[in-house]
């Protein structure tokens, strides 16, 4: 059952986003709502690893995540992996929709590499939520955060601007609303068993 505590901090992460992604003003485009397809998405992976972690081994856990990723890579290459539907007028789906190429040599090795550690990644990861509650592992995944910055700033020359910034210190507050309230619900129970 959702209470209120969880349902606060789901709204002030939403109001988070929206501060990231800054849709005033402009007209609605449909790579505004790409991040939140992203987090529907992935609330959806860690509730199926919790459910399907009653059942299923981490390598089980691991390899579905592996092979969801591969099929939906597949299924983009064939449906617009030529190139024929880039030109939209919009830089963000020309970006996404634009011809894939065959990588050369050093784009393998990475690809390789990136590879290897994103299988890392999925065991650690499903064997975290399969053995933990979502609600509190989540917010330690905003770690990723302050890396998306600097990656950001590194590669890209981009810094957000201080609303951006005020957007991604509410959606760690909405992660820190959950760990504080899991806490207090924790000790409340002990508490309470204790007598």
């Amino acid at each position: 059952q959702i209470g209120v505590w969880r349902w606060s901090a789901v709204i002030v992460g939403l109001i988070g986003m929206i501060c990231v992604v800054q849709p005033f003003g402009a007209r609605l485009e449909l790579t505004y709502l790409w991040p939140l397809a992203a987090a529907v998405c992935y609330a959806g992976f860690t509730v199926t690893t919790r459910f399907l972690g009653r059942t299923e081994g981490v390598a089980s856990l691991a390899t579905y995540s592996i092979v969801s990723f591969l099929v939906v890579s597949v299924a983009m290459g064939l449906l617009v992996g030529d190139g024929s539907f880039a030109n939209t007028g919009n830089p963000n789906l020309e970006f996404l929709l634009r011809a894939w190429r065959w990588p050369d040599a050093a784009d393998l090795g990475q690809i390789a590499a990136i590879g290897v550690l994103s299988a890392v990644i999925a065991i650690a990861m499903s064997a975290a939520y399969r053995a933990g509650e979502a609600s509190f592992l989540a917010p330690f995944e905003y770690v990723n955060l302050p890396l998306v910055l600097l990656w950001g700033f590194l590669i890209f020359g981009d810094f957000p601007n201080a609303l951006a910034l005020f957007g991604m210190a509410l959606i760690a507050s909405g992660g820190m609303i959950m760990i504080f309230r899991e806490r207090a619900k924790g000790r409340t129970a002990t508490s309470s068993s204790e007598l």
